[in-house]
């Protein structure tokens, strides 16, 4: 009796070796690494083993520090079955890694034959890196000058550079960049690109993809790895998207802060003065240019090259001078001023312009004693008048090109002198009353003292007219009342020489009877009286003013040039009726 068993494979005859394949550093299949940073173990992967009978049976696996197949001071000779082709062996303390030297895996394959024969192959090597790469320089932005940027204007890009970063030992295997956005200023970053991979040869990267916010804070991440897979993460110090101009505060032509010049006469200075604010990322510098606009042509000036700004990189300042020019009269120019901020915001504004007046105004009339478009008194030569506290003038003046601003005045003893008053602003009037002045009597036949009035009229460029004298003034005694007395008392003998005295009481009801006399005015002679009568002072209801009834009493040099001495007035009054009698 018998049993027959079949075996589960058949017997193959095989008496070649396996083929060889090839042995690679590094746990990552078909990848050979050229460096490791672990001392504790060595891993390796295998490919391209194979046997064409009988196909591969198992492998064995050994590390060692020389390139000698047969030697495996490091790891002995561990088995690992025909469908691995990878593996990691761990080393005990003793059998460690050291830094910078190299080591060397070798693989035996064995073929499926009763009789196994085998085949080896062994590494290139592998060393021992256990340091990170150095450290270099990474900033925000992709400045030619490898300037770090803080503030950018453009929500959608992103740039980030850096140099100086190696390995002496494993070299740089490649670059990762991270980017990170925090909202409103704050601190809360958050990832909004991670790490992406980079060639060793790679020193900047740009996006243009981005939708970052105004006030956005951003911040970038560079992660280095060296051949070992040793890792570092530097991060840029970050920058705020600004991504509005900077304000205006205030922009006028001339040097004076606040203040607007409409005109000037300086042929060869050109100045304005501004403000500008941002308070997001500040102001970086400033850009000029400067037109000019005659005779209806408006041109840029300064600089000579078209569209093209001059710089002002200090950003402090508020004012700007240019004096190399030669500006025509009556032509307008103004400054075009752009302020940049930290983000590359322009803000561009122009002044309202200046214009040039080179001419100073005329004053075509002055008149004193009069006041409006009265034509003054003036007698042989002279004008008069009896006011010692101050004088009237008027005039006029005119300029056709920046206008009248203002009038200066000045009242003096002397032909354009001011010694009674010194020159004085008096704005746009055209005319005044010089007042608080102690003017002292002429002597009419020496006409001393006399006074005068000088005017100096100001165009809006500043320039001033020659001072315009008037006709010299002669102070005369001012009008003087006289007196009154009731009664006809010392006017019962003819001629009349003075009058009597006043009485308070009469006994007569139908009459009224009044003297006057010493009236006076040296300006203009008294030359008539009217008289009127009422129940009260000043009153007129018993009669209203009228010449009728005086008596005029002739006589020569009367004091204050009048013709008037003495008058007796008599008033009838009987049923409602009036009478005079002379």
């Amino acid at each position: 009796m018998r049993t027959i068993v079949v075996a589960d494979t058949p017997i193959i005859n095989d008496k070649t070796a396996p083929f060889s394949g090839s042995v690679m550093d590094g746990s990552l299949y078909g990848e050979d690494l050229l460096y490791t940073k672990y001392s504790d173990r060595i891993c390796a992967n295998w490919l391209h083993f194979y046997d064409p009978e009988s196909g591969i049976g198992l492998y064995l696996v050994s590390v060692s520090s020389v390139k000698q197949i047969n030697v495996t001071d490091i790891a002995n000779l561990t088995e690992y079955s025909r469908t691995t082709h990878e593996a990691c062996v761990d080393l005990t303390p003793e059998t460690h890694l050291e830094h910078g030297h190299t080591y060397f895996t070798t693989v035996w394959a064995f073929n499926g034959a009763n009789n196994q024969k085998n085949v080896s192959a062994i590494s290139n090597g592998v060393t021992v890196d256990q340091t990170e790469p150095v450290s270099g320089h990474v900033i925000d932005g992709n400045k030619t000058d490898f300037k770090d940027i803080q503030f950018s204007g453009n929500a959608a890009r992103v740039e980030v550079q850096w140099r100086d970063y190696y390995d002496p030992e494993s070299t740089i295997k490649q670059y990762e960049v991270q980017v990170q956005a925090a909202p409103n200023l704050t601190d809360n970053y958050k990832i909004t690109r991670d790490f992406e991979p980079y060639s060793n040869t790679t020193e900047s990267v740009k996006w243009l993809n981005f939708h970052f916010q105004h006030k956005d804070k951003v911040k970038l991440f560079l992660r280095t790895t060296n051949g070992a897979h040793n890792s570092i993460v530097n991060s840029t110090d970050g920058y705020v998207i600004d991504i509005t101009p900077p304000n205006l505060l205030y922009l006028g032509d001339g040097f004076v802060q606040h203040k607007d010049l409409e005109f000037q006469s300086d042929a060869k200075n050109l100045s304005c003065n501004f403000k500008f604010i941002d308070e997001e990322s500040g102001l970086d510098h400033f850009q000029i240019q400067i037109y000019e606009q005659y005779q209806s042509i408006r041109s840029l000036i300064f600089p000579a090259t078209q569209n093209d700004w001059m710089q002002l990189d200090d950003e402090t300042v508020n004012e700007f001078i240019d004096s190399s020019l030669d500006l025509l009269q009556g032509a307008v120019y103004s400054i075009r001023i752009g302020a940049v901020n930290k983000a590359g915001f322009v803000a561009a504004f122009e002044t309202n312009g200046v214009k040039i007046d080179r001419t100073p105004p005329i004053v075509s009339r002055l008149h004193v004693n009069t006041l409006a478009d009265d034509e003054e008194q003036v007698v042989y030569g002279y004008v008069y008048q009896a006011d010692t506290n101050g004088i009237k003038a008027a005039w006029q003046a005119s300029d056709h090109q920046s206008g009248i601003v203002s009038f200066k005045i000045a009242v003096g003893s002397t032909s354009g002198g001011d010694e009674v008053k010194s020159w004085t602003d008096i704005g746009l009037k055209k005319e005044t009353y010089i007042d608080g002045l102690s003017l002292v009597v002429s002597d009419i036949d020496t006409k001393t003292p006399v006074y005068y009035v000088s005017l100096v009229a100001i165009n809006g460029a500043g320039l001033e007219s020659s001072p315009v004298t008037s006709t010299p003034i002669v102070v005369v005694e001012s009008d003087r009342p006289g007196i009154v007395i009731d009664g006809t008392d010392n006017t019962d003998h003819d001629p009349v020489s003075k009058i009597g005295v006043d009485i308070d009481y009469q006994s007569d009801i139908s009459t009224l009877s009044v003297q006057y006399t010493g009236f006076e005015s040296h300006l203009h002679g008294v030359m008539d009286y009217e008289w009127a009568v009422g129940t009260t002072p000043g009153g007129q209801d018993v009669a209203t003013f009228s010449a009728d009834g005086i008596l005029h009493v002739e006589e020569q040099n009367i004091a204050g040039d009048g013709r008037i001495c003495f008058v007796i007035n008599s008033i009838l009054l009987k049923y409602g009726l009036q009478q005079t009698q002379r």
